[in-house]
Formats: C-alpha cells, sequence, structure tokens
C-alpha cells in the first residue's frame, strides 16, 4: 500500500526480543489467509499504480506469463501426460510446445519481476542514509 502511494521505506534492524509466551497462531489457518491478502494487494498494486495512473509494460508480461502458464502450458501438459498414458507414446511436437510455453511464461515471469523492482527502486533507501 506504501508502494502506491510512492512512499519511501527503509529496513531498520531490530534485536528481536521473546518471553516466556507462545504463539497462538495456526499455520494451516494462518497461511492460506495471509496469501490469499497478499495476492490481492499485489492484483491492487499492479492494476492502480501500472495501468491506472500510469501504462507500464511490466503489467503485460505479468499477463503475458499468466496466460502463457495457466492457458497453455497446463493443458498442453495434460494432454502430453494423457496420451503417454492412454496410447503408450510420447508428442514429441506436444512436449516441445509444453516446454516452449514454460520456459516463455518463466521469463516473462522473471522480466515482469525485474522491471518492478526496477521502477520501485527509487522508493527504498538504506539506513545509513537516515543518519
Amino acid at each position: 500500500m506504501l508502494n502506491i502511494e510512492e512512499m519511501r521505506v527503509c529496513d531498520v534492524e531490530v534485536r528481536p526480543v521473546y518471553g516466556p509466551n507462545t504463539s497462538k497462531i495456526r499455520l494451516w489457518k494462518y497461511i492460506p489467509v495471509v496469501s490469499k491478502l497478499l495476492l490481492r494487494l499485489f492484483c491492487k498494486r499492479l492494476l492502480q499504480k501500472y495501468l491506472w495512473r500510469d501504462f507500464h509494460p511490466l503489467i503485460l508480461f505479468y499477463i503475458l506469463s499468466l496466460i502463457n502458464g495457466i492457458f497453455i502450458s497446463i493443458p498442453l501438459l495434460v494432454r502430453f501426460v494423457y496420451l503417454y498414458y492412454s496410447v503408450g507414446i510420447a508428442p514429441t511436437t506436444t512436449l516441445v510446445l509444453a516446454s516452449l510455453a514454460i520456459n516463455v511464461s518463466f521469463l516473462s515471469f522473471f522480466f515482469a519481476i525485474w522491471m518492478d523492482m526496477e521502477s520501485n527502486r527509487h522508493l527504498c533507501i538504506n539506513q545509513r542514509d537516515l543518519t
């Protein structure tokens, strides 16, 4: 949320102090809730910062990665496994297309992450710069 508002942030080293108390967090409940929250806030940041305010091509790379990963790679892999186990042959064309789609998905995802990091580099400051 700070990133959407272009606020600068700094990581500050803090020494943790634990008392005799134990945590009441149950991971099987906590992880899905926090994962859903993080995904929702990530999508909100992408839409507000890179689509609505000022268009940035990194959103196209995220979309390309999602489309290739879910709608192309997975059906091709399912087709490959189905044909391999039902007919007994490994269809090389399907395997090559699936490999290509998976590679394009990963490369576009990593390129989008790199562009995202570069566009937000000015928002991160070092603790020694504060003194």
